[in-house]
């Protein structure tokens, strides 16, 4: 009986290696989700962009909804030398994640009129900026 005894006192004691590996896990993930991106809405009604000019940081993103009633758009990052995307309809979206620094100008294609622009900033764990374009490049979808 003596055994069954010291099995169970050994199990109630801690285990000073795996309690570090947790803690280090924990400490990690924390770290990890300080900077959570975030999520900026630009609405589109009456042929404008609102707000037409917006500051963000590195990894945030970008959702342009279109409230207009009858009216298709787009967002183009033409002189980012792209191709100009799908347009999107009433309540639809398009969205994108920004994860390089700079400025970013955009219009409507069909409606070169209407423009605006993203600054997007170091994130605050960042250091340096980064050059040139945004990554993350996603179709319309419906609301």
């Amino acid at each position: 009986m003596s055994a069954d005894w010291s099995i169970l006192y050994v199990l109630k004691q801690p285990s000073w290696p795996l309690m570090k590996i947790i803690l280090t896990i924990l400490i990690s993930f924390i770290v990890s989700c300080a900077h959570a991106s975030t999520k900026h809405d630009i609405e589109i009604i009456k042929f404008k962009f609102s707000p037409s000019e917006i500051s963000i940081e590195a990894g945030d993103s970008i959702r342009w909804t279109n409230k207009e009633k009858r009216q298709y758009h787009s967002v183009w990052f033409e002189q980012l030398g792209e191709p100009e995307p799908d347009y999107f309809f009433p309540d639809e979206f398009y969205e994108r994640t920004f994860d390089k620094v700079g400025d970013f100008p955009y219009r409507c294609g069909p409606h070169p009129r209407m423009t605006g622009i993203v600054h997007v900033t170091p994130a605050a764990k960042e250091s340096a900026p980064n050059n040139s374009e945004s990554t993350t490049d996603n179709t319309p979808l419906k609301l």
